[in-house]
């Protein structure tokens, strides 16, 4: 696992860059893969329904949305809301953000088919597929965060906080994937070297643009954070801050290090167990939202029919 996987970085090495992405885009290294490719797409059904399906959510874009804020209307009466339409709200918010990955993500399956036909590596359709979920996820939560949306009408987050996250979620997602794309790309084209001096520049890339997200969204004075801290009764999340915000934003910066020292192996293995915990978190939140709007739910119902039973009361004691 702390075995180099590969030569020290030297800075000679981004001379090499022009000529790597000659070599990635070049026509003989595709000549095999296009015919596969055009083999693949004529006989894969599959393929042209879920591509369908993402023109048909991509075209009711505007339909979905209209639901999502008109999902948040029954809310304002406790006789007429309800948790459905949460769930309802939750569900339309991924249908939201499907259809972009859903094309992607159809794509990769037919690139990896058509990988096994060509002889071209059968990494590189995995690694296509790898940031379709990526990509997902970012949309997923800026669905989440619409106005009038679940963020805001249902759970209740205060909504500059909410605002100020999409937007950053907007500028991540514009230029993490595209370079994702790149670096997945050159490691599957060339496995043995780990993708080589193109796929560590994509990958020192990616990885500061993450650095910079989590410094621009949970900075100390201006970050989304800074209500609940400054509280009169903060949480040990809040208290604990200074520690866990100087590791958050050193970890994406400890990858490009191993990197550049050549533990390209070990970064790998670190930034998708990286990735892959931040998804849990936000999981884990989404969640935790769930289920605080179902007991304030409930609460709020419980409320309302006792008040109602004593007024009833008092009505027959007069």
């Amino acid at each position: 696992f702390w075995l180099p996987a590969g030569p020290e970085n030297r800075l000679a090495d981004l001379a090499r860059l022009p000529g790597e992405l000659q070599a990635l885009f070049s026509a003989d290294r595709w000549s095999a893969l296009v015919p596969a490719l055009r083999a693949r797409f004529a006989a894969s059904p599959g393929l042209w329904l879920t591509l369908a399906l993402s023109v048909v959510l991509a075209w009711r874009r505007g339909a979905l949305v209209a639901a999502i804020r008109g999902s948040a209307a029954p809310l304002a009466s406790p006789g007429t809301d309800g948790f459905r339409y949460t769930l309802r709200a939750l569900l339309l918010s991924l249908a939201l953000a499907a259809p972009l990955p859903l094309a992607l993500g159809a794509v990769a399956r037919v690139v990896l088919e058509a990988a096994q036909i060509s002889g071209l590596s059968l990494a590189f359709g995995d690694y296509l597929a790898r940031p379709v979920l990526i990509l997902y996820a970012l949309l997923a939560l800026r669905a989440i965060c619409l106005p009038g949306g679940l963020a805001i009408a249902h759970f209740r987050w205060p909504e500059p906080d909410v605002r100020r996250f999409a937007a950053e979620l907007r500028w991540l997602g514009w230029t993490l994937v595209p370079i994702l794309y790149i670096m997945y790309g050159a490691m599957g084209l060339n496995p043995v070297a780990a993708g080589g001096p193109l796929a560590r520049v994509a990958g020192w890339v990616a990885a500061l643009l993450l650095g910079l997200f989590f410094y621009r969204l949970l900075h100390p004075g201006r970050g989304v954070l800074r209500r609940q801290r400054q509280g009169t009764d903060p949480g040990l999340l809040y208290r604990a801050y200074w520690l866990w915000f100087p590791l958050l934003l050193g970890f994406p910066l400890l990858l490009v290090a191993l990197a550049w020292t050549g533990y390209v192996y070990t970064t790998h293995i670190l930034a998708d167990a990286f990735l892959a915990t931040l998804g849990l978190i936000a999981a884990l939140m989404l969640l935790h939202a769930l289920g605080a709007r179902w007991l304030s739910l409930t609460r709020r119902r419980l409320a309302w029919q006792a008040a109602r039973q004593r007024r009833q009361a008092a009505l027959e004691a007069r």
